[in-house]
């Protein structure tokens, strides 16, 4: 997954409506509302560089030999420390890309934990919105 900017951040804004072929993708609506799957991802990616850093620490010298012989094969020259490096900067840059991109908001996300699906929450909301631009448009 690649980082997060404002230009993916403001297009993902975009309510995207996916039909059983992934290539049918339309869009439906444009919305304030962000799903946010995608931050879902990133904590994968996140855990599992966590867990592969966990098994670099964990291993012991035949098994550092043997990771080591098989990065060779595939072409790539490293060493157990670069590894543990290259994995550590890894979660830390994955981390801060998520807290960048969540300081970015203008508000702090909340998550609905209600009934109803994605597509139905939002509707939801947006009706809610609207209803309020309408209640307050004669109060300026």
């Amino acid at each position: 997954m690649t980082g997060f900017s404002s230009v993916s951040v403001w297009t993902t804004l975009a309510v995207m409506e996916t039909g059983k072929n992934e290539s049918e993708t339309n869009i439906k609506t444009m919305t304030n509302f962000l799903r946010t799957g995608f931050l879902g991802e990133r904590f994968k990616e996140i855990a599992e560089a966590a867990d592969y850093l966990e098994r670099l620490l964990g291993l012991s010298g035949p098994e550092r030999k043997k990771l080591l012989y098989q990065y060779a094969k595939r072409g790539h020259k490293t060493t157990v420390k670069e590894e543990l490096r290259r994995t550590a900067h890894s979660i830390a840059s994955k981390a801060r890309e998520a807290a960048d991109f969540m300081d970015q908001l203008p508000s702090q996300p909340l998550i609905y934990t209600g009934p109803g699906d994605t597509e139905t929450v939002i509707a939801m909301l947006e009706g809610l919105v609207a209803e309020g631009r309408n209640d307050h448009e004669g109060e300026v």
